[in-house]
């Protein structure tokens, strides 16, 4: 073994090492932590950078980011919580370190993405945001194999489409068929995993593209075909039917009462708050080498499969939703219309500025 090669010696990950199958694993999560600190979030000496995780997180991918960072001359440093499950119960000292820094890399399972401390961090630093993933899902070829070129062209084309569509249609196979309308005033989000300013939040893995309808427009049926936070992978879909931007029924078998049970749930732990039935935000994948996980981090990525949401899109999409809880599902192979022109048909890019992707 060449402990050597990877200079780990500064820091205890050679504790770490303990068979060959954990020596090949970082080495593959020091790749990851390359693509993150180097390409991705390019950390700069001097920075002020907070790895944060939870009781859930894997210490040794944050201890992997700590030292790579540090090796550039940043100010790094490792903080963890005991996991909580309302983004509002963030430690006011763990919200603090955040507002603080200049690059937050998060790794917790405590679903913090759409807390206050998330925003007020964008206010003078930038997030490339990791949570909710496990290690395993990391080394993946979404992540280690992806396009990021391909990505960032797609994502811009995309952008540009929507940001200045009025009415979007959105059709499977399998039976989702809805409309929507949109406002040009609320921003498209694509997702290239460049966050190199303040203010920006990107994940790795990369390659999707999101926005928010105006939310009272969303009617319609949406068959969930793939996965389903906070569900997983599905082996049988979930429909959602839409009327003027509130769910007014959730059919299926298992997954469908599992999926109630929850709303139902977050309804109880927000003091009777429902407007996690109210519509957030919808996307799309354009990483082609994103397959179903049941880990939406990957899922929402899935090439030309079309995301509906629940919950909270203030903070990110300027919507009018403030709920306290989120949700998303995928629908596989989706043909996309905006403004009577076709971007998508059955999960292949057609559009003429897009179809020279699909070679």
């Amino acid at each position: 073994m060449n402990e050597k090669e990877f200079q780990f010696e500064k820091i205890d990950i050679i504790n770490y090492l303990n068979t060959v199958e954990e020596y090949e694993l970082i080495k593959q999560l020091d790749k990851v932590t390359d693509i993150a600190t180097k390409r991705c979030a390019k950390v700069k000496s001097g920075e002020k950078v907070l790895i944060l995780g939870d009781t859930g997180s894997d210490e040794r991918i944050m201890d992997l980011f700590l030292y790579k960072c540090r090796e550039v001359g940043a100010e790094a440093l490792k903080m963890s919580f005991h996991f909580v499950e309302s983004v509002q119960k963030i430690p006011e000292r763990v919200s603090r370190a955040m507002r603080e820094c200049d690059v937050l890399f998060p790794f917790t399972k405590t679903a913090i993405l759409y807390s206050d401390a998330i925003e007020r961090t964008l206010e003078k630093g930038r997030i490339l945001f990791m949570a909710n993933l496990e290690t395993h899902n990391m080394l993946r070829p979404v992540v280690l194999e992806a396009d990021f070129e391909a990505m960032s062209q797609i994502g811009s084309i995309i952008k540009s489409i929507i940001q200045n569509a009025k009415k979007l249609q959105v059709k499977t196979k399998a039976g989702t068929d809805a409309i929507m309308y949109m406002d040009s005033n609320r921003p498209v989000k694509c997702r290239d995993s460049v966050a190199d300013k303040v203010g920006e939040l990107d994940y790795l893995p990369g390659g999707s593209w999101s926005a928010a309808p105006i939310e009272e427009s969303v009617n319609g049926i949406f068959v969930v075909d793939v996965s389903l936070y906070p569900i997983g992978l599905l082996n049988e879909p979930v429909i959602f039917t839409y009327k003027n931007g509130w769910i007014e029924n959730v059919e299926g078998g298992k997954h469908a009462k599992k999926m109630k049970d929850w709303l139902e749930y977050r309804q109880k732990i927000n003091n009777g708050e429902k407007m996690h039935y109210f519509f957030s935000h919808i996307g799309g994948g354009i990483n082609k080498r994103a397959s179903a996980t049941g880990n939406l981090m990957e899922d929402e990525r899935i090439w030309n499969a079309f995301c509906i949401s629940g919950g909270s899109n203030q903070m990110v999409f300027k919507g009018k939703n403030n709920a306290h809880s989120h949700w998303d599902g995928m629908c596989l192979d989706c043909t996309l219309i905006a403004d009577g022109v076709q971007i998508i048909e059955d999960g292949k890019f057609v559009h003429p500025q897009l179809a020279k992707f699909e070679k």
